[in-house]
């Protein structure tokens, strides 16, 4: 399976979009080493309270998810384990250049 992505640019904000749907169906079975937290589990939270980033206009939970699936010792992305999206945006949060910018236009596509 090919897996083409897109980024488009509106004014000052790109977006990334995939043309194809992927499924990690295919993958095979794999061990987790974690268990699950608590529903009642403490959830990442940035104790300096910044601004938001610019990677979170593009940077979606489901991108996310998508690269990091076996995060947390197998587990996958939870909200109360060290490996999430939310703790992932909270860190970029303290380096605000991280994703803001492209400096070429390799991989736009037509019309972007």
């Amino acid at each position: 399976m090919v897996i083409r992505f897109c980024f488009h640019r509106t004014e000052d904000v790109c977006t990334l979009k995939t043309t194809s749907a992927v499924s990690l169906d295919f993958c095979p079975p794999h061990p987790v080493f974690a268990k699950q937290p608590e529903e009642d589990c403490e959830t990442a939270s940035d104790p300096n309270n910044l601004k938001k980033s610019p990677i979170e206009k593009w940077f979606t939970r489901e991108m996310f998810e998508d690269l990091f699936p076996k995060a947390n010792l197998g587990l996958g992305s939870h909200k109360c384990l060290p490996y999430s999206y939310e703790s992932f945006i909270i860190a970029a949060r303290y380096f605000p250049d991280f994703g803001a910018e492209t400096l070429n236009k390799v991989g736009l596509c037509e019309g972007s």
